[in-house]
């Protein structure tokens, strides 16, 4: 879980990490981290992702339209992605690859039928 996880909740005092464990989940909170560490996470993930292409469609466009603004009167990027409907399951996958502990690779069911995706164009994982 993201490192807001952590924070009490004003109605009940208690936290998520606090009341995910107290219904028998087992979590773990993902320390803060730079944002552009994240991405560079994911960069590093995605080479060894397949995805369902049905299943996944909103988080791969949410990954493809993760992006940040080119501030045209200083020729650079901004410091920070833009916060829109997209950031948020980008910023879901950012939190699986800083928290991810990997074992053994699952195999795939037979059932799906995986696809690659695709990280051309203009978006933040083309860079």
């Amino acid at each position: 879980m993201p490192h807001d996880a952590a924070a009490r909740e004003l109605g009940s005092g208690k936290t998520r990490e606090e009341m995910l464990r107290a219904n028998g989940r087992r979590v773990r909170i993902v320390p803060r981290q730079d944002v552009d560490d994240g991405i560079n996470g994911v960069k590093m993930l995605l080479g060894r992702c397949w995805f369902d292409r049905e299943r996944t469609m909103r988080g791969r466009e949410c990954l493809a339209h993760y992006r940040r603004d080119f501030n045209d009167k200083m020729g650079i990027y901004k410091d920070s992605p833009v916060h829109d409907w997209s950031s948020h399951g980008a910023d879901a996958i950012r939190t699986l690859a800083m928290g991810l502990q990997e074992t053994q690779p699952a195999r795939l069911a037979s059932a799906v039928t995986p696809i690659r995706l695709d990280a051309g164009g203009s978006s933040w994982m083309g860079a």
